[in-house]
């Protein structure tokens, strides 16, 4: 209560400070006494260095000093009478507010907690309440800077939300005044585990003897909880059952059922690394390893299994058409029968439809003959002049074919985003496109969502340009989402203008990695080698989404067209009309283009394998420039004559060795994005170093030449 009456007695006062009069109190104020003093100034300067106390405690009578954090009962917010024996007390200088009480957490999910506080129990006054999350220990590879949020002064709970699943944090709560920051409150908080974010590749078949199948399994990296275990799953595709992984069971079970697939063993992280026997005849993690069908085929799948609390979550290989062949040398005697009554009857029907063509050649000759014959006896009834002769050999004429209205067709297969929900930011210019400007904007829904619009006068546009806007737009639609691609949001329309919203991401590669250059702490880099390493999985992922898609042939790739997200998640860029760039600059792809596309060869996927490769060496240099030593129009000779970027110091054999293959001059020779991929994801998994960002004598920085990059040019914004 004395706090609250001393609360409304300082709102009347402009500012408060050190030596002002608080009150007069009776004894028995809980104070702890120092000593005997000459005198106010002395006292405060007593409490001051000892421990940093609010308050000076001045008694009339005996002149001892003494010195507290809070107040005792209250007695007259006057001078005291020194012939009362009572006790003035004069703040001292530390205006700092007290830590917030009862912090609590609620309510936590995999991305999301809520948290609650009371005031402190001494202040002056609040201005607002800062919250600040860091990460004590996490499963992602990449921990991040500690994430902010800041409340007005009269807000007690709050949802912090973008936490990272799987993850410990520290939660610091403190109220903020004019005066000084107060003191900080402090609580642990665990996020539950979300959905694996990687999943496992096919296990690769070493051989199969009879009713075994010996493979190769892949360890799986997970940024969102702990690798618990790995599942083997067996899938027999003579079933011709629909695999659902909900329905899985044991060998046992799975027969009683009637299903084509269980679990053959359940194995640690550790049992991983070494080749597992499928049908080996023995028990797993509780699962039975049943021995194979020999005349069977099977497709064998590995789980990945996440487990904290009372939370699972499981992810499967993706299924493809791969079939396991049978060993030739289980295969009965009824098999040979059988290849032989197949041959005869591929040669009988063969010859069949020898006949068939030759007596179809003739009766074509003899009609010849007739039609030649017959004009020979009508020629004295022609007429004068050349006569054409049209011979309708079974043409049916087509329906007239109804116009389509390509540009509403396209529109139906994205969200159409109502224009009271989409907020443009026309004062912010993020870039400029082929057919409009791009500013930044907001989603308005109960969460704001940030976003990226394309703003298209698109009546204004020409036919020419509609039509090669149209198919930008195809492209980007035909892409389908992913974690690595950038997202196509929606589309938003009004009598004059087409907003085509983009996913919004914090910033380019290029960019990151050049702000990355730091030579404290015996590095050379703010970013580690495992995050580095991650930025070129998650391009490979993106690139190998693209190709899968077979719509889109990225053209441009360089670190400029990654962009990196608040999570510091990779995305591809910089196709279709995703394409844009900073007003009156043009990126110059010459130093990432393929050796085939300057001898006017197309391109295909494998040219986009060299600009990979060119983008791993960019991210190894953080963001040096290829070929920095040569000018443009000399590059694309000397790349023909066996240029190549060359082996940096910090760079291992084995990322090297990739990027070089990547070079090779013909395109057949290079890895695809998922054997690329496969190879980074290994290292990473294993802990093999592929960079090393320590300092070590001599080290120079690549040189980045933002002119070779660069092209000027002034874009008219549409």
């Amino acid at each position: 209560m004395l706090l609250f009456l001393l609360l409304i007695f300082l709102q009347s006062s402009i500012c408060v400070e050190k030596g002002d009069l608080v009150g007069c109190f009776k004894p028995g104020v809980e104070y702890f006494i120092i000593k005997e003093s000459r005198g106010l100034l002395e006292c405060l300067s007593v409490c001051v260095e000892n421990n940093n106390y609010r308050y000076a405690v001045l008694n009339n009578v005996t002149s001892k000093c003494g010195c507290t954090n809070f107040l005792g009962k209250n007695y007259s917010q006057i001078p005291c009478d020194e012939s009362c024996h009572d006790c003035n007390i004069y703040y001292a200088g530390n205006f700092a507010p007290t830590m917030p009480e009862n912090l609590a957490v609620e309510n936590v999910t995999n991305t999301s907690a809520y948290i609650l506080w009371e005031k402190p129990k001494f202040f002056l006054d609040i201005r607002n309440y800062q919250v600040k999350a860091n990460v004590i220990k996490t499963y992602a590879n990449y921990i991040g800077n500690p994430q902010w949020w800041t409340f007005t002064n009269n807000t007690y709970d709050a949802e912090l939300g973008s936490l990272n699943p799987g993850t410990k944090y520290n939660i610091l709560v403190q109220a903020l005044s004019s005066y000084s920051d107060g003191e900080v409150a402090s609580i642990i908080l665990q996020t539950e585990i979300g959905d694996p974010d990687n999943i496992p590749f096919l296990p690769t078949v070493i051989k199969r003897e009879g009713s075994k199948i010996t493979v190769k399994l892949n360890p799986v990296m997970n940024n969102n909880g702990p690798v618990t275990s790995y599942q083997v799953v067996v899938i027999d595709q003579d079933s011709k059952l629909f695999f659902q992984p909900e329905s899985l069971k044991s060998f046992q079970e799975s027969k009683e059922d009637e299903l084509g697939y269980y679990i053959a063993a359940e194995l640690q992280p550790k049992q991983v690394l070494e080749d597992f026997v499928v049908g080996d005849g023995k028990t797993y993690g509780g699962f039975y390893n049943a021995p194979l069908n020999p005349n069977s085929n099977y497709l064998i799948i590995e789980g990945m299994v996440s487990s904290a609390g009372n939370i699972t979550k499981v992810v499967y290989s993706d299924i493809s058409t791969h079939v396991y062949k049978r060993d030739k040398t289980n295969l009965n005697s009824n098999s040979s029968v059988l290849v032989t009554a197949l041959t005869i009857c591929v040669v009988i029907v063969s010859g069949i439809l020898a006949v068939i063509v030759i007596f179809y050649i003739y009766l074509r000759q003899k009609a010849f003959k007739r039609r030649l014959r017959r004009l020979r006896d009508n020629q004295e009834l022609a007429m004068q002049g050349p006569i054409l002769e049209v011979v309708n050999e079974g043409y049916i004429p087509e329906e007239e074919v109804q116009p389509i209205d390509h540009y509403n067709v396209l529109k139906q297969k994205v969200w159409r985003i109502p224009q009271n929900l989409l907020k443009v930011d026309n004062k912010t210019l993020v870039g400029v496109g082929e057919f409009g400007s791009v500013h930044s904007g907001m989603i308005k829904k109960e969460d704001d969502i940030p976003v990226v619009v394309v703003v298209i006068y698109d009546k204004k546009l020409s036919s020419i340009n509609k039509k090669n806007m149209l198919r930008d737009l195809d492209l980007l639609i035909k892409t389908d989402k992913h974690k690595n691609v950038l997202e196509l949001i929606g589309l938003c329309e009004t009598m004059d203008i087409l907003f085509v919203v983009l996913e919004a991401a914090s910033v380019n590669l290029k960019d990151l990695l050049l702000g990355s250059r730091d030579t404290s702490g015996g590095r050379f880099s703010s970013i580690t080698e495992n995050q580095a390493v991650s930025f070129m999985i998650d391009i490979a992922k993106g690139i190998q989404h693209l190709e899968k898609q077979k719509v889109v042939l990225h053209k441009r790739l360089c670190a400029r067209n990654i962009l990196v997200n608040a999570n510091n998640v990779a995305k591809v860029s910089g196709y279709g009309l995703c394409h844009y760039t900073h007003q009156n600059i043009m990126p110059d792809y010459t130093r990432w283009t393929a050796v085939e596309i300057f001898s006017n060869f197309p391109h295909t996927h494998k040219s986009n394998a060299w600009s990979f490769a060119c983008i791993m060496w960019e991210i190894s240099a953080l963001g040096g420039t290829p070929y920095g030593s040569i000018p443009n129009n000399e590059i694309p000779g000397q790349i023909k004559r066996g240029l190549r970027l060359v082996q940096l110091p910090y760079i291992s054999e084995e990322l090297y060795q990739q990027m070089f293959d990547c070079w090779q001059v013909e395109p057949g020779e290079r890895p695809d994005s998922s054997a690329i991929l496969q190879m980074l994801t290994h290292c990473q998994v294993n802990s093999l170093p592929l960079l090393n960002f320590e300092l070590y004598p001599g080290f120079q920085y690549e040189q980045f030449y933002m002119d070779s990059e660069l092209v000027a040019r002034t874009v008219p914004i549409l």
